[in-house]
């Protein structure tokens, strides 16, 4: 929730980038956020793994770049290719710490269905919902998640989940059918979609 140069404008309708009239109250004030809330902002900035949007005059959030599509293929256009500055996009929060000024937002469609376009039914969804948004929470079993191989060793691969968590996956995982090299085409920096075998340990 940095200040931003960026410009936003508070109205209540405009064209989102899929061509449809969608209406999303305007956020203004920090006190208006909570996990699972619709939000609508403008594309202000990008870096090689996040793209920013001003949601308010002086609030802006994150999109991390595993948290901007739904496939790997999306993944792998690249941020430059796929938003511009200025877009209009709708997002959801998935966390909030005034504290350390920041917040996390994803454009996940798997998100998006599940989120509330009012504040205060977003906050009285509440406990368990807002959890499960969290940036940093854990997945659920059995879960399919978009991921970034972050290393690869012979006993398998490190997969980035999310900007706060990581998964391994061992080598006999890696394909749904026997193949002679396991690793075969996974780097870093692949883009790859996983299914959630197990979780385990603290939130960071």
């Amino acid at each position: 929730m940095h200040v931003s140069s960026c410009v936003a404008f508070a109205i209540a309708s405009l064209q989102l980038q899929n061509g449809e009239d969608k209406k999303v109250p305007p956020v203004l004030l920090v006190n208006d956020l909570t996990p699972g809330l619709k939000v609508v902002g403008w594309v202000c900035s990008m870096t090689q793994d996040a793209i920013w949007l001003s949601i308010a005059p002086e609030i802006r959030g994150r999109v991390h770049v595993l948290e901007s599509a739904d496939t790997p293929e999306q993944l792998q256009q690249g941020l430059e290719q796929r938003f511009n500055v200025g877009q209009a996009l709708t997002a959801v929060v998935l966390e909030l710490d005034p504290k350390n000024h920041s917040l996390d937002l994803s454009l996940r469609s798997d998100r998006l269905q599940r989120a509330h376009d009012d504040p205060a039914a977003a906050a009285a969804a509440g406990g368990e919902q807002a959890a499960a948004a969290g940036a940093g929470s854990m997945p659920a079993g059995g879960q399919l998640v978009p991921g970034r191989v972050v290393n690869v060793a012979g006993s398998g691969v490190v997969v980035q989940l999310g900007p706060k968590l990581q998964g391994i996956v061992a080598s006999t995982d890696t394909h749904d059918s026997w193949v002679s090299n396991a690793l075969s085409g996974l780097t870093a920096g692949t883009y790859v979609r996983a299914r959630v075998l197990a979780a385990a340990g603290a939130k960071p």
